[in-house]
């Protein structure tokens, strides 16, 4: 089962062979929580080194892999997003002591779990 953030693993197939394209976390799309074996379903690819997925156009087939011979899934690309080669990620800095486990919820302050350390 996949969902959203799923950290995705992307080849591409080429007359050669297959080329490794790199990780592209999904978004699933259509208000969509979750996407079993056999199902289809839009996403979003959000690549995480972009400059090697200029050649990925309109209706390029990706394979979603776990390893090397493993597809889990088979993309056909829809459209895309450009974005600039030279763009930076844009990362939040997380705060947290190593052992620290931070839960968040939309119940009262009272009812929030304890942060505990390990």
């Amino acid at each position: 089962m996949l969902q959203t953030g799923y950290r995705a693993v992307w080849w591409s197939p080429t007359a050669a062979g297959e080329a490794f394209l790199s990780a592209g976390p999904i978004d699933l799309l259509d208000d969509r929580i979750s996407l079993r074996p056999g199902e289809t379903a839009r996403i979003a690819i959000r690549p995480m080194h972009p400059p090697v997925w200029g050649e990925v156009q309109r209706e390029s087939v990706l394979h979603l892999r776990e390893r090397r011979g493993q597809t889990l899934g088979i993309a056909t690309v829809l459209g895309r997003v450009e974005v600039p080669n030279h763009s930076r990620l844009l990362l939040e800095d997380v705060v947290q002591r190593v052992g620290e486990v931070h839960l968040t919820s939309e119940v009262e302050e009272s009812e929030r779990p304890r942060l505990h350390e390990f």
